[in-house]
């Protein structure tokens, strides 16, 4: 039910958003996750993404594109083993 104008204009500003520099400057430890089923974002796109921020850790998942509503338990067992980790560091 969205917008089609508005819709397109998120995506032409999508298309042209270059976040490299941004990117990185990321300091803080990240966690990068790709679902394996995703067919709107290949892996190659986000393991670039994961390669661009200084110790970012990179993980696949068996889920697809909405992996927060898809597999919602999948996706905040992942996080909280990542924060549970950095915590020990």
């Amino acid at each position: 039910a969205n917008d089609p104008a508005s819709y397109a204009a998120i995506l032409r500003m999508l298309a042209q958003q270059d976040m490299n520099r941004d990117l990185a400057c990321i300091e803080s430890r990240t966690l990068v996750l790709w679902g394996v089923h995703d067919q709107a974002r290949p892996r190659d796109l986000v393991t670039k993404v994961a390669e661009m921020i200084p110790n970012a850790q990179f993980k696949e998942l068996d889920t697809a594109h909405f992996m927060l509503i898809q597999t919602p338990k999948l996706v905040a067992s992942e996080i909280d083993d990542f924060f549970g980790r950095a915590a020990k560091e």
